[in-house]
């Protein structure tokens, strides 16, 4: 059940809030919130919500929704046009701090009391009910107000409006936070869209299943799938940027436990690393930009594997040639500030700028070099065992799937 100061500062939000703004009362904190803010009958209607009598319970529910209607009532009376402008927009502002009501009363008991405290501030109120509008060019700008609030409070939401659903504001979300010290919370919600997002797929996640409607008490056919597991990966060029800008622990935290997960994945989808989608140069520009042991060690060993799902094909008088192992030795070679080139490694700009060799006896030639690189070098990234000499397994030459392309 809920407890009683939070039902005051629904009852603020809901009853009063109208009422007192347009009576021209200065706006209240929750702690400031008392029942004499309110008529006497809210007042008696809120403490019965709390009796230990379900009819009592019931009766008060139905007691504030008609006062909650009367108020309506009686702000849209006047036939004034200036009057009613004002309070449509009254309205509106109203209608944002309930949905954030609702928003809020979702969360743990400790973040929603923070959550009051900051979100009922005078100078918070205009942002959240910017946020919680239900037009996205409100939205938007509640967010950019919300940006400016250096306080965890602000920090949270802004985590939570990076998972929004709306383009416009889980965009500005990530602008926002773009010079923010970061938390998990923040750090999480870039990741997924940055990454986690596009390898949904290769991780057997089944979409969400939504029930299926209803039309005259019958069920229509057909599954209702929530489309926003397809969704998430857009703009993860944007979400990765953001990353890649924040510099932060938790990002390398983040990166090295989930290149360790790569090998095996690898191994069950052997086409991940072929393609040029953002998740996947959100990765290797990650891996670049933080150059955690754990995450190169991961490189390492993925661009030293056996060359799953070879490819060569020609375009044009120019062949091409490439493997699962390539864009990780690519990667690699860019984090250790090696230059591609020297390695035979080039861009085919016509298949999507993905990395390739002139032939498949020149990534073996690579990964060799690579190796002797590794053993000179290796100490001084903190790579001690891989900068060891060790006794590597022989290279298979291994057959390659013809793939022509007509260049044009």
């Amino acid at each position: 059940m809920l407890n009683h100061r939070l039902l005051m500062s629904i009852a603020a939000l809901l009853c009063s809030a109208t009422f007192c703004i347009a009576a021209g009362e200065p706006a209240t904190s929750p702690s400031q919130t008392s029942v004499e803010a309110l008529s006497p009958a809210v007042g008696q209607a809120i403490a019965e919500l709390s009796s230990d009598n379900f009819q009592t319970r019931q009766a008060a529910v139905k007691k504030l929704q008609l006062a909650m209607g009367r108020q309506m009532r009686a702000l849209i009376a006047s036939d004034d046009p200036e009057t009613q402008a004002r309070l449509t927009s009254l309205l509106q502002f109203n209608d944002g701090l309930a949905r954030w009501m609702l928003d809020v009363m979702k969360l743990p008991p400790d973040q929603r009391k923070s959550q009051l405290d900051f979100g009922l501030r005078e100078d918070v109120l205009p942002a959240i009910a910017g946020i919680f509008s239900a037009e996205t060019d409100k939205r938007v700008q509640g967010v950019k107000a919300l940006g400016k609030f250096d306080a965890p409070e602000a920090t949270a939401m802004l985590a939570r409006l990076i998972d929004d659903t709306d383009r416009h504001v889980y965009i500005a979300a990530m602008e926002a936070v773009w010079d923010r010290k970061p938390t998990q919370a923040v750090v999480d919600a870039l990741w997924q869209r940055a990454i986690d997002a596009g390898f949904t797929g290769y991780r057997s996640q089944p979409a969400p299943i939504a029930a299926n409607p209803m039309f005259r008490g019958r069920v229509v056919a057909g599954s209702t799938i929530s489309n926003r597991i397809y969704i998430m990966p857009q703009d993860a060029a944007i979400a990765g940027e953001v990353l890649a800008h924040l510099h932060s622990p938790l990002v390398g935290d983040k990166l090295d436990a989930f290149m360790g997960t790569l090998e095996t994945l690898t191994k069950n989808n052997p086409w991940l690393f072929n393609n040029n989608t953002e998740y996947v140069k959100n990765m290797f520009r990650l891996v670049t930009e933080y150059k955690t042991p754990g995450s190169m060690r991961a490189l390492y060993r993925l661009a030293t594997t056996a060359a799953y799902q070879p490819m060569a094909g020609q375009v044009g008088n120019e062949k091409y040639y490439w493997s699962a192992r390539t864009s990780p030795l690519a990667a690699l070679i860019e984090a250790t500030g090696q230059k591609p080139e020297d390695y035979r490694l080039k861009r085919i700009v016509v298949l999507g700028n993905v990395w390739a060799f002139p032939a498949e006896k020149d990534e073996n030639d690579a990964i060799k070099k690579l190796r002797d690189w590794m053993s000179a070098n290796g100490q001084k990234l903190g790579l001690q065992d891989l900068a060891q000499p060790t006794t590597q397994p022989a290279i298979e030459e291994t057959g390659s799937q013809k793939l022509e392309v007509n260049d044009k």
